[in-house]
């Protein structure tokens, strides 16, 4: 008698134990991804609430923050710069750039990692803007990589 009661006690626990198993199988096959992450855009052509800004950083990117005043005359060929650095398929994906023109606000800056804030008014070329990007980004693009070596 015994020995059938320690036959059934061992068949339920290999059934609880195996049902364990399976459950924790299904488990791991269900999607784990966040449904709700905001993707930005690699260009946005406003100022950005600071909302935006943790929520771009947060995301991994790095933040280029270029708000200029309305009439000054060469502010747009430099927001051509960051324009074709951020449209580039090197970076596509690694950085977006907040760009506008506005009385009350100016900013030339890239924001990276930590949150640390670098200035950029003496920026003259892309090359330039590519080093200053390699080295405060945290998600570092190939390109990054190579320029190491």
């Amino acid at each position: 008698m015994t020995s059938k009661s320690e036959l059934f006690m061992a068949l339920v626990i290999i059934f609880i134990m195996g049902g364990g198993v399976f459950g924790y199988a299904l488990l791991q096959q269900t999607p784990q991804g966040n449904q709700n992450t905001v993707t930005f855009p690699s260009l946005i052509e406003r100022p950005l609430a600071p909302e935006e800004r943790i929520a771009i950083l947060r995301s991994g990117k790095t933040l280029i923050e270029y708000i200029y005043p309305e009439n000054c005359t060469e502010c747009p060929e430099k927001a051509g710069i960051y324009r074709s650095f951020v449209s580039s398929p090197e970076y596509q994906g690694y950085v977006t750039l907040s760009v506008a023109a506005d009385e009350n606000i100016t900013a030339d800056w890239i924001i990276g990692r930590n949150g640390d804030r670098t200035e950029l008014y003496g920026l003259n070329s892309s090359e330039e803007l590519a080093d200053i990007f390699c080295s405060v980004a945290l998600n570092q693009p190939n390109i990054c990589m190579l320029k190491e070596l």
